[in-house]
């Protein structure tokens, strides 16, 4: 890893643990040595931790979140809740009082019955976004419509903030260079 952050660092924005396809599991827990270890390592070379989690996960997250507070951590999918119960979701929500731990408004299409703009779960994605804030919630694929459209209690400002995604400039990290990505996210943490 630390060799091709080297080789490509205005390229590089974050390194993704993806946890599970479904219900199968690929890792077996995050306080494993070896994903330790490669959790320290993206972390120390600046790269944002990205999460493809289920709600199962949340509580060993959270453990590493609050261990390494200095790393910038985004969970993927808001951590595909289809998967999880209730009780499971809430440690998942729990990670909203770590002020390090992002989470992306994206993944609505695994569970919606409808399309577009996903109105079916606005109950849902607003329990979940409330919970993060308007500084630490972001869009991570769709239009920014359906920010509007989920989050039309929030001001237009705390809307845009959304908008601006660390997720966009995670996919233009070739035209901002890595280093910006990780700086516009530390300002938003600030």
């Amino acid at each position: 890893m630390k060799a091709l952050v080297a080789e490509y660092s205005e390229s590089l924005a974050a390194f993704r643990f993806h946890a599970h396809e479904s219900k199968q599991n690929y890792l077996d827990s995050f306080s494993d040595t070896n994903v330790r270890k490669l959790w320290r390592t993206a972390g120390e070379l600046g790269l944002i931790i990205k999460l493809h989690i289920g709600p199962d996960s949340a509580g060993q997250v959270a453990g590493l979140a609050r261990e390494f507070p200095e790393f910038t951590v985004l969970v993927d999918h808001m951590a595909e809740a289809q998967y999880g119960s209730g009780p499971e979701f809430s440690d998942t929500i729990r990670l909203s009082e770590l002020d390090n731990v992002y989470m992306k408004l994206s993944g609505l299409n695994h569970y919606a019955t409808d399309e577009l703009l996903f109105e079916s779960v606005i109950p849902f994605s607003r329990c979940v976004v409330d919970s993060f804030g308007p500084d630490r919630m972001v869009l991570g694929s769709g239009s920014p419509e359906i920010v509007d459209t989920h989050l039309t209690h929030w001001s237009e400002s705390d809307r845009g903030k959304s908008k601006a995604t660390i997720c966009s400039a995670c996919s233009a990290s070739r035209a901002l260079g890595r280093r910006q990505v990780h700086q516009f996210l530390w300002r938003r943490h600030q």
